[in-house]
């Protein structure tokens, strides 16, 4: 049987995500089987499958960066950083923390939010 990207919708949204019409298009372009607006059910097994590893992957690096938030406020400080580092045994320079934190490309200077602790993160 074939899938259509209402249907992907509606069952994305039962499990509590709400993509938009250009991620449900995206997604059956993806698919090497797609004709139209139309999958397989063993694509939209694969997508369903995708979707949960992603979100599995988001909770995981939530947790990693809660980790780092040591302060609790929303972002990885050098002073943040600073405390995980020793916590495994390496003291860093306040210049190395920096130097670290750089890297990220952050949109507050010295400091990371979650969106770019992500995309650093799977930048790796």
């Amino acid at each position: 049987g074939h899938v259509t990207s209402q249907d992907l919708g509606n069952v994305m949204r039962a499990l509590g995500r709400q993509p938009s019409d250009d991620d449900l298009d995206g997604m059956i372009r993806e698919c090497s089987s797609a004709s139209g607006r139309d999958i397989t059910f063993s694509d939209f097994i694969g997508i369903m499958a995708q979707e949960h590893d992603e979100e599995q992957e988001t909770k995981e690096l939530e947790g990693v960066f809660k980790t780092f938030d040591k302060d609790g406020d929303g972002y990885i400080s050098p002073s943040d950083l600073s405390k995980v580092m020793k916590d495994i045994g390496d003291d860093l320079t306040e210049e190395e923390l920096l130097d670290m934190i750089s890297q990220a490309h952050t949109k507050l200077a010295g400091k990371i939010d979650f969106e770019e602790f992500v995309t650093l993160m799977m930048s790796l």
